[in-house]
């Protein structure tokens, strides 16, 4: 792996191909890939929100 990392400088060749990229093209990758994730976000924080609020009124229902 070190010598594949040596030949190719991988963090060199994605520098480059984000230069080449408009700034539009690079914002719309960006909202794209973030989209995804805060949906993804979205989804978990509605989830433990549901379980929290369902542990938190069996917990008010035993303590009545």
């Amino acid at each position: 792996m070190n010598k594949l990392e040596s030949e190719f400088d991988i963090e060199e060749t994605i520098r480059q191909r984000v230069a080449i990229l408009s700034p539009i093209k690079l914002e719309n990758l960006i909202n794209s890939i973030l989209k995804k994730e805060f949906g993804f976000i979205e989804l978990v924080g509605a989830i433990l929100g549901f379980l929290i609020g369902i542990i938190q009124v069996t917990l008010m229902q035993l303590t009545s």
